[in-house]
């Protein structure tokens, strides 16, 4: 929140691993050593703040100003900045792949084709994806931060290892979709539906395994039994899942 004030007194080694710090004014901080591990820091403000020895693991640092500050071992690795001049060349071709995706989905693979994007910047195409067709997509590692992808159809889809931090998902649908290892904290899943799918009375599971669903709301979330047994669901809302 942009009404985040550090206070460069007590800030020293403090736990910000999952925070949402989006727009937060740390300008002078005293951070030394504090773990930023994980957490969405977009357009956050650390002028002359004092970062010495602090971890910004998988940290999504877009926007971010660090004018002044000392960064001296601070800990960088994976850390998710704005989309780059590559991946924003990219898009035309992005949003050509996913329509035909859905021409292939609607048509029942008739025409069109099914698009395989797979560790692609899908920031680039802004709300292109939201109730999309999009049943089978190739998409692992793919970067979803904060994309609106309410109402999607993403049954079957591979987002294996995919990025999908502060995504909006409500109401999507994730039947039969591989999300191991993939990353949805703080996203907004409420009633989006993460059962099983059933074809023909073949069963496809959805696949959980080692996803993070740290702090994400999951309220009224469709789930099949132990679907989340090897999933790591610390802070998540379930209230209301099914």
């Amino acid at each position: 929140s942009s009404r985040i004030r550090a206070d460069v007194n007590t800030a020293y080694a403090t736990d910000f691993s999952d925070a949402t710090l989006r727009g937060a004014r740390m300008n002078g901080a005293k951070m030394k050593s504090a773990n930023f591990t994980n957490a969405l820091l977009e357009e956050a403000d650390f002028t002359s703040a004092n970062l010495e020895n602090a971890d910004f693991t998988n940290t999504v640092m877009s926007g971010v100003q660090l004018m002044g500050s000392t960064t001296h071992d601070a800990i960088m690795d994976r850390v998710v900045h704005a989309p780059s001049s590559e991946a924003l060349a990219r898009r035309p071709a992005l949003l050509e792949a996913l329509a035909g995706h859905q021409v292939w989905c609607l048509t029942n693979g008739k025409q069109g084709g099914a698009a395989q994007v797979e560790g692609a910047d899908l920031r680039v195409v802004g709300d292109a994806l939201a109730a999309g067709q999009l049943t089978g997509l190739q998409a692992p590692g793919a970067c979803f931060v904060r994309l609106n992808l309410e109402g999607a159809f993403l049954q079957a889809a591979n987002l294996e290892g995919a990025d999908l931090r502060g995504a909006n998902l409500r109401g999507a649908d994730l039947r039969g979709a591989r999300l191991t290892g993939a990353n949805l904290a703080r996203a907004d899943l409420r009633g989006a539906i993460l059962m099983n799918m059933e074809i023909g009375g073949r069963t496809t599971a959805t696949d959980l395994t080692g996803a993070r669903f740290s702090y994400a709301d999951c309220r009224g979330v469709l789930l099949s039994p132990g679907q989340l047994d090897f999933a790591d669901v610390a802070e998540a809302r379930f209230d209301r899942a099914a």
